[in-house]
């Protein structure tokens, strides 16, 4: 049987023998509930933060940079912490940056980043062109650890703007 195509006879006949099966909203179609999730292209794992009331990250360093960014807001050096900000860039470009806040009276976007693919390297530079925020972006150290490795559009000390 194919995974997302069985036929309104299947699926009874599946429901009749006890078979758990997952209804899609697209298409009407049905998957028996045993089938894996599909794994991430990059190896990714899915990780959970208890800090953070059980939600749910697509990856250990996108967790472990919100936990961060979550005591530094209890510790009151950011505010506002948002997660899965839309970022216009240009007149047709949106861009999910995983992370936004407030410092300093400043936006700052914040991400976490495994591995630089190719849209990420075209969006960062849309970023730069057509944005003024400041853009942080956070590796994975050695060991669990992680850093920002770099920092986009950062204020000089006489308020204006200098990029990479």
């Amino acid at each position: 049987m194919s995974r997302c195509n069985w036929t309104s006879q299947q699926l009874a006949d599946e429901q009749k023998a006890g078979r758990a099966v997952i209804k899609t909203q697209f298409g009407g179609g049905a998957t028996p509930a045993s089938v894996p999730a599909k794994a991430h292209k990059l190896h990714a794992q899915r990780a959970t933060s208890a800090m953070l009331d059980g939600h749910s990250f697509p990856s250990r360093l996108e967790r472990d940079v919100a936990e961060s960014l979550f005591l530094l807001q209890k510790a009151g050096v950011i505010s506002d912490l948002r997660f899965q900000q839309s970022v216009q860039l240009g007149a047709d470009v949106k861009w999910k940056c995983d992370f936004s806040y407030l410092q300093d009276g400043r936006i700052i976007y914040h991400e976490a980043k495994g591995f630089e693919d190719g849209e990420y390297r075209r969006k960062r530079k849309l970023f730069i062109k057509y944005r003024s925020e400041e853009l942080r972006i956070s590796k994975r150290g050695k060991g669990n650890g992680h850093y920002i490795s770099e920092i986009i559009n950062m204020p000089d000390r006489q308020g204006g703007i200098w990029a990479k």
